[in-house]
């Protein structure tokens, strides 16, 4: 039963993907990340090293992916300004995860969850703006 679950979860995730906007995938992204850092930690409370190590494997892997989506072209500043917090967030996982570190996990988490919460602050005439933007260079 669990197995065919994870597998409607899949095929409804991909669904989602498939049809969302660039802006509702890096939400997405945002989400699993934080998800998995907090499942990170919980694997660290409990000296779980295999479930820690894949939990925030892919945390880590979901921050490289927002940081090579950067588009440095857009907004330069903005763009090095998040590619630095990404690598200090990445910097703070591999420290968790070399020494069961609850404290440098939760600095990674706290600066997730703040980009995070200023991407769910986009406005969403700001949103609309880029999609059309995004439009018009693919035509």
């Amino acid at each position: 039963m669990r197995k065919a679950l994870q597998q409607y979860q899949s095929v409804n995730l991909e669904s989602d993907i498939e049809s969302a906007s660039p802006y509702r995938i890096t939400q997405m992204l945002l989400e699993g990340c934080l998800r998995f850092m907090k499942q990170a930690r919980f694997a660290i409370e409990k000296k779980d090293f295999e479930k820690k190590s894949h939990f925030i494997s892919k945390s880590e892997a979901i921050v490289a992916t927002l940081a090579a989506s950067l588009d440095r072209d857009i907004s330069p500043e903005l763009s090095d300004n998040l590619a630095r917090l990404y690598d200090f967030a990445i910097d703070r996982m591999i420290s968790a995860s070399l020494n069961m570190d609850i404290a440098a996990l939760d600095e990674a988490i706290e600066i997730m969850t703040e980009i995070k919460t200023g991407w769910d602050a986009i406005p969403s005439d700001e949103i609309a703006k880029a999609s059309a933007i995004r439009a018009s260079k693919n035509v």
